[in-house]
């Protein structure tokens, strides 16, 4: 998750363009707060559930077809 205490943030970082890289510096005061909070509720039980199932389900279809 591009979130700036995590690595994925300095890879996003380097990938925008430096205006937007700027902006996006400015947002790493807050980005302990939102990371809480986004721990703390339910948030990512509603994006990775379904995207769980959704790969879970594709390797199914992969081994069913090999079996």
């Amino acid at each position: 998750m591009p979130i700036p205490p995590l690595d994925g943030s300095h890879i996003l970082k380097n990938l925008l363009p430096y205006e937007l890289a700027r902006g996006y510096e400015k947002l790493e005061r807050y980005s302990f707060i939102f990371l809480i909070i986004i721990l703390m509720t339910p948030i990512l039980h509603y994006i990775f559930v379904p995207l769980q199932k959704f790969i879970f389900g594709i390797f199914q279809g992969i081994v069913n077809i090999l079996l």
